[in-house]
């Protein structure tokens, strides 16, 4: 084969999907699962949508916008980085009867994980990063209104899971952390939890926060460092979705915000980092090699241990973040 028809051949190969793609793909989700779901392609995102194209709306600019702010912080030029060939697909349904029916068609079509079909549609919200990237998210029990908050919201975990990505997790804390923060920056509000309760289901009265200003947020965070109530990070790593409550969260997203405020080249180098350490074969408890792959990553990125980042976060938290 010649050099010319080699390079011809990959650049086919990396193309990008044609609009046609997208219809056809949408068309096969409403015939297997019985749905009504109507089109609509954003700046990054393929929406395929129970409801009507002027409630999603809003909800697609809400992903593009928190999207573009993942490419400043990323540098990430185009979401051919992040999703490949063709644009995340955004499933929305009205209610969880049609959000099971979705997953049960993604299910069937693409290869996924042991579990995938029975733990999925018990969630509000999912992301899937592979095979095919795509969100899955329903109106119940919040409103449509707020399906901006998660589609933001949600928008963070894909990003965080999916840029270096090697088919390997992500810790509980600085997924749905950055969730929190991508969301707060897009929406100056959070109003999305990825799991039951007012933050984990072992949330007490104090943590049990909902649709909560961005600014109250900070309040509350340097708050709890003042009076020196916050857990020192290294006892948030081993904490599962369920376990962590509104404390927890508050220093998640805060860390992640010091974090990409001091740098966020550095930032993205402990994600990179973060995915070469981490196990290679899955495990649902927390272990030694889990905590050292994050402490490895911090180090080569920040120069930081974990206490050291605590130290410093907690001036900064006590400085007015800034």
């Amino acid at each position: 084969m010649s050099r010319i028809a080699l390079i011809a051949m990959i650049a086919s190969l990396n193309a990008v999907a044609p609009a046609q793609d997208y219809e056809t793909e949408v068309a096969e989700l409403a015939r297997a699962s019985r749905l009504r779901v109507k089109p609509l392609e954003s700046d990054a995102f393929i929406f395929a949508s129970t409801l009507s194209v002027s409630l999603t709306r809003p909800i697609a600019k809400a992903a593009d916008d928190a999207f573009k702010q993942w490419q400043k912080i990323s540098g990430v030029e185009s979401w051919k980085d992040m999703w490949g060939r063709k644009k995340c697909l955004v499933i929305v349904c009205n209610n969880k009867i049609q959000h099971r029916r979705a997953i049960a068609w993604y299910d069937k079509k693409y290869t996924t994980y042991g579990g995938f079909g029975s733990y999925a549609p018990k969630q509000s919200y999912w992301p899937q990063p592979s095979p095919r990237v795509t969100i899955f998210m329903h109106a119940r029990p919040i409103s449509v209104k707020h399906l901006r908050n998660v589609a933001a919201h949600v928008v963070g975990h894909m990003c965080v899971i999916r840029y270096g990505y090697n088919n390997r997790p992500s810790p509980p804390w600085l997924e749905e952390g950055f969730g929190c923060y991508l969301e707060a920056r897009v929406m100056r509000r959070t109003n999305c939890y990825c799991f039951g309760g007012g933050y984990g289901d072992q949330a007490g009265n104090m943590e049990k926060l909902a649709d909560i200003e961005w600014k109250k947020w900070k309040e509350t965070v340097r708050k709890m460092v003042r009076k020196k109530s916050d857990k020192p990070l290294k006892a948030i790593l081993p904490l599962r979705m369920n376990q962590i409550a509104a404390p927890e969260m508050g220093k998640s997203w805060s860390i992640i915000d010091y974090l990409i405020t001091q740098d966020r080249k550095k930032f993205c180098l402990f994600l990179r980092k973060l995915k070469t350490y981490w196990p290679k074969t899955y495990d649902p408890a927390f272990t030694p090699a889990m905590e050292k792959a994050q402490e490895r990553a911090l180090r080569d990125s920040f120069d930081l241990t974990l206490t050291e980042l605590d130290e410093a976060w907690r001036k900064w938290a006590k400085g007015g973040m800034k």
